[in-house]
């Protein structure tokens, strides 16, 4: 039998996983709500063997261990469009007021004495809401020459959305509202020392990082089935709410698909916000 092998803890460092490392960990796209085939795991499912065995008789084809000797292999859910990641929405909300959401320029010149002396000696969080205090004070985008927005907040009636409130005149405003695909664009082309001017390591957290395209599925060793009386599954709430995000996930598919075809009959906010409410109950479970 195979022996797990061990090394030395020299030092812990947080970060942020991006869509690309996510994908890299995972050893199957789960893309199927259905979990067993009668007593047989559902293959591509939340329970498939490849993520890991669930009990004594069978093993991990990943590895070829037993329940006890394997660690669990994560999987994820390839997302029809992209998300705000729940639990980073309000850096998210901080990051688009430091740039142009037209050219993703800085609203803020950290060669400005006035600058440097306001950002110095903060790092992280610190660093980032002094420079959302400077970026707001600015109305006009130094590089493009667009009108920059006065608010930017989360909207509260779309959960997948970022409003921005621009000042057209004195008592002239208007609301735009950014879906996630648009915020991606802005922080990916975010220079890795603009990062860094606001608090971000680039090696460990880029803004885009925050936008998922595929969401994480947790080995069903952090979420497995308890067998009640009448030997019938009982599951994880965890694994319940993986199960209403990929259902609503293929929902949105075939609205897509329908749109295509232009015989498009249901609304796709509807679904759009169903995966993002699901995902948000998914990271409360974790």
């Amino acid at each position: 039998m195979p022996t797990m092998p061990t090394k030395r803890i020299t030092g812990i460092q947080l970060g942020v996983k991006s869509d690309d490392q996510i994908l890299r960990e995972s050893v199957v796209p789960v893309t199927t709500s259905e979990l067993f085939d009668g007593d047989t795991p559902k293959p591509c499912g939340l329970f498939d063997p490849r993520m890991g065995p669930l009990d004594s008789r069978t093993t991990c084809p990943t590895d070829e261990r037993g329940h006890i000797q394997c660690p669990g292999y994560p999987g994820h859910i390839p997302l029809v469009l992209p998300i705000l990641a729940y639990q980073y929405i309000r850096w998210i909300v901080k990051i688009m007021r430091c740039f142009c959401p037209m050219c993703s320029y800085p609203r803020f010149d950290v060669c400005d004495p006035t600058t440097r002396v306001l950002m110095f000696g903060a790092e992280g969080a610190a660093r980032l809401s002094r420079a959302v205090d400077i970026s707001m004070k600015r109305r006009v985008c130094d590089r493009c020459g667009n009108l920059l927005p006065r608010i930017i907040k989360k909207d509260r009636s779309m959960l997948h959305c970022i409003k921005l409130v621009y000042r057209i005149a004195a008592n002239n405003e208007r609301e735009v509202r950014f879906q996630p695909e648009m915020v991606k664009a802005v922080f990916e082309k975010i220079t890795d020392a603009d990062c860094m001017n606001i608090g971000l390591k680039p090696a460990h957290c880029r803004p885009e990082w925050f936008i998922r395209s595929v969401f994480p599925v947790p080995p069903p060793s952090m979420r497995p089935p308890a067998r009640q009386s009448s030997q019938l599954p009982m599951h994880d709430d965890l694994t319940y709410t993986l199960c209403d995000i990929i259902k609503s996930n293929r929902a949105l598919a075939k609205y897509l698909d329908k749109l295509r075809e232009r015989i498009a009959e249901s609304n796709s906010e509807e679904d759009r916000q169903r995966i993002e409410e699901t995902s948000a109950n998914a990271i409360d479970c974790y």
